[in-house]
């Protein structure tokens, strides 16, 4: 492809962009409830290992300062899933990363349920931390792309009602386990447990979820884009030529 090839379709993708973002909020506000959704997942998890650390101490033998390590290692975790995150979802696409994440959570809150020391808990957590942040990046990008402006700073600050009620929803289960007089050693692993459960869920819900016409558009998948911007926005964006285009990528 020649560099004024290039340049023209670089232009087409542009426009078509903008063109989407100006016009569309097809399934956004679906999309905006699924990636708030996780943030009750996300808080649920932060919140939860500190209901019971007195007996995850004692039944892990761990000191106060290595608790305290497990307790924020999903903190860390869920730094390097913020810094990275962004860059997953550029290369694998929205839709991907938005089931990727989910998946991770589901797992790894399993797995953390059953550890055998607070060296293997520190370990998960960490891992577990990492879809955490991931998910903001990916969950904001999708409510970008999808929503129009305005109601995407409404949707976005919804955040903050999800997050309190994962915080609530640990706290009352950890007293429906203390009241059903389940055994401490056995209620922490219950309630990191069950993150899994609200995990799986989203992921549940999130596979019927389409892939981001803007993110195919800006790869060159003008074919793909065509047919699913037909398909959810009864639009087949004329604009774009009915091939896909060797783009070549920005160094």
């Amino acid at each position: 492809m020649s560099e004024g090839e290039s340049r023209d379709y670089q232009s087409i993708i542009g426009s078509t962009i903008s063109y989407l973002l100006e016009k569309y909020n097809v399934t956004g506000t679906r999309i905006g409830w699924l990636m708030i959704a996780s943030i009750f997942v996300d808080a649920w998890d932060l919140y939860a290992i500190t209901l019971f650390g007195t007996a995850i101490e004692k039944a892990l033998s761990a000191p106060p300062v290595l608790f305290g390590l497990a307790a924020a290692a999903t903190q860390g975790g869920a730094i390097v899933g913020t810094v990275t995150g962004g860059w997953l979802t550029d290369k694998i696409g929205r839709r991907k990363s938005f089931l990727l994440t989910m998946l991770i959570l589901t797992i790894f809150a399993v797995l953390q349920a059953f550890v055998t020391n607070i060296g293997e808990l520190i370990g998960i957590r960490f891992v577990l931390g990492y879809p955490i942040g991931m998910d903001i990046a990916v969950g904001y990008t999708y409510i970008m792309e999808y929503m129009k402006k305005g109601n995407r700073e409404v949707m976005g600050n919804r955040w903050q009602i999800a997050f309190a009620s994962g915080d609530l929803a640990g706290a009352l289960a950890a007293l429906i386990l203390i009241y059903l007089l389940v055994p401490p050693s056995i209620g922490w692993r219950i309630l990191l447990g069950l993150g899994a459960v609200w995990a799986l869920v989203i992921l549940f819900l999130r596979l019927g979820i389409p892939e981001s016409v803007m993110w195919l558009v800006g790869q060159g998948k003008f074919r793909e884009a065509k047919r699913l911007a037909e398909k959810t926005l009864n639009d087949p964006l004329p604009m774009l030529p009915d091939i896909d285009p060797q783009i070549p990528k920005a160094s």
